[in-house]
């Protein structure tokens, strides 16, 4: 049974080799792909090898060791939400605003894609640490009122 447009399986399309499970057999050269590093395999650039999942020619990077990783920076900004939505909310933001800002100086060092996210937390931290303030302000306020009151 065919299907339009899809040629079956061994069968090749004009002008394109057959991808398959036998081609090693059938000596086909080896087109990079998932894996093929670790399986031995590999092509010469400008050998006329057909682009695969982690050829960077073909524009796919995949998931490079020591790839850089906005992890710190997404740390900051969750932290710097948290401590100011705790700050207005609750009063007690000051734990995760300070965390936020211990982390952001090392998150705006680690990697250029995350340098928006680790600014965004930074400033959700200082202004979590501002609203915690005014609440403790408040607070010292009103237990001062009840003690002399």
């Amino acid at each position: 049974m065919t299907t339009p447009g899809f040629p079956n399986p061994g069968q090749s399309t004009p002008g394109q080799p057959t991808p398959g499970w036998g081609d090693a057999a059938a000596g086909a050269r080896p087109t990079p792909g998932w894996g093929d590093a670790a399986a031995g395999l590999s092509a010469a650039p400008g050998a006329g090898a057909q682009p695969g999942w982690n050829d960077a020619a073909a524009g796919y990077s995949g998931f490079a060791p020591g790839a850089p990783s906005t992890a710190r920076a997404t740390a900051t900004f969750v932290l710097g939400l948290i401590g100011l939505i705790g700050g207005i909310v609750f009063g007690w933001g000051f734990a995760a605003s300070i965390i936020a800002l211990a982390l952001a100086p090392g998150a705006l060092r680690a990697d250029p894609a995350g340098h928006a996210r680790a600014r965004r937390g930074r400033t959700l931290a200082v202004a979590g640490l501002i609203a915690t303030a005014l609440w403790a302000g408040y607070s010292l306020l009103r237990i001062i009122e009840l003690v002399l009151g």
